[in-house]
């Protein structure tokens, strides 16, 4: 069994639309908004910005089946915050009127002067039912231990869940136990990115994160 699905920012999907859902292929999940933190890649974080980049007018005419939007906490005020849940609650209402199911993820901002903040079930289950109560379809969100009380989010959600990548991890085996963990608890499925394509058998790992959700080999 192959990936049921592929994400992609906007400009990517134009050129890999026709060998996606419409040819057989995976679904296309689109990217809406960025969440930028530094002005070079993989750059240590300078700042945060809060952009949208795409339109669901635009995730129509290229036949996405999916628009994917990021739901930003932890900001120093809350007007981005307020300005960010108002985007993701319009697409949501508009998403109804086309037809096009709508993917949140909760996430947070990063700042230069202070560590990634290692989110606890008690955070994640907060950002989760704002997520929900906006109108989410499906729930992307980062996995936390232990296992039994993430299980909670997921009982409790009444939209699938699926688990986010994250930052890359140092070896293959690292993602593989992630969602071991979290298929074991509940969730629907996976959307890895850099912990899939950044490893050295990207195909491996993909074969075996399939296997994990589904029990086949992809």
């Amino acid at each position: 069994m192959k990936p049921q699905g592929v994400l992609v920012n906007p400009g990517v999907l134009p050129r890999v639309a026709p060998r996606l859902a419409g040819r057989g292929g995976p679904a296309a999940v689109l990217g809406l908004n960025l969440h930028l933190t530094s002005t070079m890649p993989q750059g240590a974080a300078a700042g945060q910005q809060h952009r949208v980049l795409g339109s669901l007018e635009q995730a129509a005419a290229l036949g996405a089946d999916c628009v994917k939007l990021l739901l930003i906490f932890g900001d120093s005020g809350l007007k981005a915050f307020a300005d960010n849940m108002a985007f993701v609650a319009s697409t949501v209402e508009a998403s109804q009127r086309l037809g096009i199911p709508v993917m949140v993820e909760p996430t947070v901002w990063a700042y230069p002067d202070r560590p990634p903040q290692a989110l606890t079930v008690e955070q994640l289950a907060h950002m989760a039912r704002i997520a929900v109560e906006l109108g989410a379809d499906i729930l992307k969100i980062q996995f936390a231990p232990p296992a039994d009380e993430f299980r909670t989010i997921i009982e409790e959600s009444p939209v699938p869940v699926v688990i986010l990548g994250g930052v890359r991890s140092r070896s293959a085996a690292e993602p593989l136990e992630v969602a071991r963990q979290a298929v074991a608890a509940g969730a629907a499925g996976l959307v890895f990115g850099r912990n899939v394509w950044q490893q050295p058998d990207p195909a491996g790992v993909l074969s075996r994160l399939v296997e994990v959700v589904h029990g086949t080999p992809g």
